[in-house]
C-alpha cells in the first residue's frame, strides 16, 4: 500500500492517514501483516527539519504499526520537490498555493504488488475499506498459490 500526504493538510490528509490507519489495522487482523507493507510519502517542500517533526508525530496520532509501515521523506541534499516528483510518477499532483502556505492534491490509495506492478488506485476517502482488504488477500494469497 503506498499513499502520499503533504504533513501539514488539516483536512484532507489527516482523514486519509485514519483510513490507512484502520486498512492496517484490517490488514493485519487478517493475518497479513507480514505479507503487507505500507509507505507514506510526504510531498512538503519546506524544511527538512520542521517536516520530520511533523512526520515523528503521525505514528502516535494514527495509531499505525511501525512493523508494516514506513514514512518516507526527503533527504538533506535532495531538492525540495523531490517527493512531490515521485507522486508526479504515480499520476498525482501536488501544487503549491502560495498564499495559503499549502498544497492542494487528490487522495488515492494504491496497491502494488510484490513484483512492484500497480494493481489497483483507491480514489478518494469513501471507498469502504473491506473491499481494499479483500482486494489485498486475494493478491496476497495467488502469491502464496505460486510458491
Amino acid at each position: 500500500m503506498l499513499n502520499f500526504i503533504y504533513t501539514r493538510c488539516t483536512e484532507d490528509c489527516p482523514t486519509h492517514m485514519v483510513l490507512i490507519s484502520r486498512l492496517q489495522s484490517m490488514i493485519n487482523a487478517a493475518g497479513m501483516a507480514e505479507q503487507v507493507q505500507f509507505i507514506t510519502i510526504a510531498t512538503d517542500t519546506e524544511d527538512v527539519q520542521s517536516t520530520r517533526e511533523l512526520m515523528r508525530g503521525y505514528r502516535t496520532s494514527f495509531g499505525l504499526d511501525s512493523s508494516n509501515w514506513r514514512f518516507l521523506f526527503r533527504g538533506e541534499e535532495d531538492s525540495a520537490d523531490t517527493t512531490v516528483k515521485v507522486a508526479e510518477a504515480y499520476g498525482l499532483k501536488f501544487v503549491p498555493v502560495e498564499e495559503e502556505a499549502m498544497q492542494m492534491h487528490g487522495v488515492v490509495t494504491h496497491v502494488i504488488d510484490q513484483t512492484g506492478q500497480m494493481r489497483a488506485r483507491f480514489h478518494g476517502l469513501s471507498f469502504e475499506p473491506v473491499n481494499l482488504v479483500s482486494y489485498v488477500n486475494a493478491l496476497v494469497n495467488d502469491e502464496h498459490s505460486r510458491r
